[in-house]
């Protein structure tokens, strides 16, 4: 396999990963969990927090939703916090 095949491959397996990026909840899912179809725990709590769809995103979106956390400013860390409220 050439290596721009490879890249290709890797790039499509990475256009279906997600990542969730709310708060641990425990028994369910840990913080940064990489994952390409949800886990049924999770979208069952979803459906209990519907903000938790917020924190369910594309692995291209991951590092601004983490830097964003941690820094504890910005949209993404707004909505987990009212995701740890919510918990």
């Amino acid at each position: 396999m050439t290596k721009s095949k490879k890249r290709a491959e890797q790039a499509k397996a990475a256009a279906g990963t997600k990542v969730y990026c709310g708060p641990t909840i425990r028994n369910i899912c840990p913080r940064y969990a990489m994952f390409t179809e949800a886990p049924a725990p999770l979208m069952e709590k979803a459906k209990q927090v519907p903000l938790i769809h917020n924190l369910i995103l594309p692995l291209a979106d991951f590092v601004e939703a983490r830097q964003q956390i941690e820094a504890g400013r910005g949209p993404y860390f707004n909505i987990y916090q009212q995701i740890t409220k919510s918990l």
